[in-house]
């Protein structure tokens, strides 16, 4: 009886240990991803273009409205982009950059 419960003993301290080294694992691995620089921090942030208009004459639905033209890695190429889309505009509408994280649209109800 002693040695069935002490087999079962061994047997569970090797289980224990099995799961104790998949956990640390499986924490350092997390902690490993979470401290990790993102490829959006090492290259800076993303920029979008955006194009928003009113015409007053326009049907509700269509008289105002907010577009994304395109998307680019630096502030830089966003502006140069923004400056040459500006030239082409009319004066209902207005062209500008803004981070990937921002969105100039209304947020919509719910």
């Amino acid at each position: 009886m002693i040695r069935r419960l002490m087999r079962s003993n061994e047997r569970l301290s090797a289980w224990l240990l099995v799961f104790t080294v998949a956990i640390f694992l499986l924490t350092a691995v997390l902690v490993w991803v979470s401290l990790k620089p993102s490829p959006t921090n090492a290259l800076g942030t993303p920029w979008v273009l955006w194009v928003s208009w009113v015409f007053p004459d326009a049907p509700s639905h269509l008289a105002t409205g907010t577009i994304t033209v395109g998307g680019f890695t630096t502030k830089d190429e966003c502006e140069r982009t923004r400056a040459d889309r500006s030239q082409q505009q009319t004066k209902q509408s207005s062209v500008y950059c803004l981070p990937a994280t921002i969105d100039p649209r209304e947020p919509k109800g719910r």
